[in-house]
């Protein structure tokens, strides 16, 4: 670590909003730790592909020893992270559920058909066509800034996008429904920012850890088991979702075709102090009840 830390983040608002919760904790449990803020353009910020990479600027960044630590958002980790490299930390969860946005002033209840949603998720996707299959899903890319401009212009009816994310831009107002779990089970990590450093980084990996949450990192480990135990990723509609009861977690986890007409769903207990492996017999669990075949 360099004479002060070297936070690596992306350029979008978002992304510096959750930046700043990250600064502000490493503050509150070391006040004498200077922090530096790096911002980063990633391909995905470059280019709208189908499954644009968040990540890929940060991890370079931190290989090269350019940054000390990248803020994530979890979900947008890849399933496997770059050999050196580890999540050294998470700050708390905050809400992992999805929600629907309205145009401004929009009240009247959505009908069951004809509607346009917007959204880049296959797992979004297929859970919404899953209960409203007479709804149109359109692909949309962009900041959040900017799907809601495009929504309050009219290209769309609704957005479906993260509580978490619009909460932190000062924009919880726009929700107009939160999306219960049990119909809409988040991604991997949603609602989850990691800190991620070089595994060979003692001194980062102890600033760090002083602002670990451990429950809400024992959620994502699980989470993240799962995913990588069904070869779930952002390209296939599949969700995960721990969640801490004492010392107790429980974990659920789906996988969907993509039309969302065909679920496999399954449900894991364990040990909060061993996630890993509440999250592989999730994903076992899914891929012996045919999960890959609604991947096919």
């Amino acid at each position: 670590m360099s004479s002060a830390l070297r936070i690596g983040t992306r350029r979008s608002r978002l992304a510096l909003a959750q930046t700043d919760l990250v600064v502000r904790a490493l503050a509150r449990r070391s006040p004498r730790l200077r922090t530096e803020v790096v911002p980063l353009v990633t391909s995905g910020d470059r280019r709208r592909g189908r499954t644009p990479d968040f990540t890929d600027s940060l991890e370079r960044a931190l290989e090269q020893d350019a940054i000390d630590v990248a803020v994530h958002s979890a979900k947008d980790l890849n399933r496997d992270l770059r050999p050196g490299l580890t999540i050294a930390a998470t700050l708390p969860r905050a809400d992992p559920r999805d929600a629907f946005v309205r145009p401004r002033g929009a009240s009247r209840p959505l009908p069951a058909d004809g509607v346009t949603v917007g959204s880049s998720s296959p797992r979004r996707r297929a859970q919404l066509l899953r209960g409203r299959p007479g709804w149109e899903v359109v692909e949309l890319r962009g900041n959040v800034d900017r799907r809601l401009d495009q929504l309050d212009h009219g290209r769309f009816d609704v957005l479906c996008l993260a509580v978490a994310g619009l909460e932190r831009l000062g924009a919880a107002d726009r929700i107009a429904e939160r999306l219960p779990v049990g119909r809409f089970v988040p991604s991997p990590g949603q609602g989850t920012i990691a800190l991620e450093v070089r595994e060979d980084d003692r001194a980062t990996l102890r600033a760090v850890q002083r602002i670990d949450h451990p429950v809400s990192r024992a959620r994502l480990t699980a989470e993240r088991a799962a995913a990588r135990a069904v070869d779930g990723d952002c390209d296939r509609p599949f969700g995960a979702l721990a969640v801490a009861h004492g010392r107790r977690l429980d974990l659920i986890a789906e996988a969907l075709s993509s039309d969302g007409r065909r679920t496999v769903r399954v449900r894991a207990s364990g040990s909060i102090a061993a996630p890993s492996d509440v999250g592989r017999r999730a994903g076992a669990a899914l891929t012996t009840r045919g999960a890959h075949r609604l991947w096919a």
